[in-house]
């Protein structure tokens, strides 16, 4: 498919109404660059060159210049963009489907990236997303978190409820507070270690386990927090699950396993006797 083929004037009435009071100029150029990523289905100056209509731009390097262009211009506040692409979001929901945000961070080489979005189809749309360096500067990650949070909750409608679904890693005191003082509802992984008072016990999720303050299958309220800012009072529900999860049939193949495995190992336990680090093969005599 062409650009030509595409229409660029469908393209722009869709994009307009969630630019809001940005420039004439500005909506223009942002709809020509959504026209040439639907049809380069890439985001390289190159491609999206390739895709832009040589009448409207003049020769190839016109072309590229022009694209490398949009990327260098002024970034859309989230507080904008967001807001619009929830509503164009939400029509496709079905209607007896609940409405579920997904909050997760994935790695792309040197950067590590936040995304937020509403699940369609067992699909996350990203809505929102912010980007820092990795490995991660010390004390950003919990910000990141919670400023992405902040601005997702604001931009969906007031009269729609929905919850929030994070893996663990994510959770904190502070994302619960923040999260169910806006009203939201959220459900989020725990890992074994994270702690939690149970039965007027303060201790890890492991140690409650052991102890049998909570069972499988159970609804248990908890509290999360002990109470400073940092730290805030947040009344919860654990629920432990023995289910399985079974990767899709796409990902059982020979080659997602050997994908996996080098990202595995680094976080595999370390035996008793390495406390944490790779010790030195004895020499030959120690082995005599």
């Amino acid at each position: 498919m062409t650009t030509a083929q595409g229409g660029y004037p469908p393209v722009h009435r869709w994009v307009k109404p969630g630019l809001g009071p940005t420039p004439t100029t500005g909506v223009v150029t942002i709809a020509w660059a959504v026209l040439c990523l639907l049809v380069a289905h890439r985001v390289t100056a190159a491609a999206l060159a390739r895709a832009l209509a040589a009448e409207h731009a003049g020769a190839g390097r016109s072309c590229l210049r022009r694209g490398r262009r949009w990327w260098s211009g002024p970034a859309l506040a989230q507080g904008l963009r967001s807001p619009a692409c929830i509503r164009v979001a939400l029509p496709v929901l079905a209607r007896d489907q609940s409405v579920v945000g997904a909050l997760d961070t994935t790695r792309r080489g040197p950067w590590e990236g936040w995304l937020a979005g509403r699940v369609i189809a067992g699909r996350p749309l990203p809505i929102g997303w912010a980007v820092i360096p990795s490995p991660w500067p010390k004390g950003r990650f919990r910000v990141t978190t919670l400023a992405l949070s902040q601005q997702l909750q604001p931009a969906c409608p007031t009269e729609v409820r929905w919850t929030l679904g994070a893996d663990r890693g994510l959770p904190s005191a502070r994302l619960f507070a923040q999260v169910r003082q806006g009203g939201t509802a959220c459900s989020v992984r725990w890992r074994w270690r994270d702690w939690a008072l149970v039965d007027r016990v303060y201790a890890p999720v492991r140690a409650h386990l052991a102890a049998g303050r909570l069972g499988v299958g159970q609804r248990t309220a908890a509290t999360r927090g002990r109470g400073p800012v940092e730290q805030p009072r947040v009344a919860a529900a654990i629920v432990v699950s023995a289910a399985v999860v079974t990767p899709p049939r796409h990902q059982q193949t020979p080659g997602t396993a050997r994908a996996r495995a080098p990202r595995a190992k680094p976080h595999a336990p370390p035996h008793k006797h390495q406390q944490g680090r790779t010790p030195t093969p004895p020499s030959a005599v120690a082995q005599r």
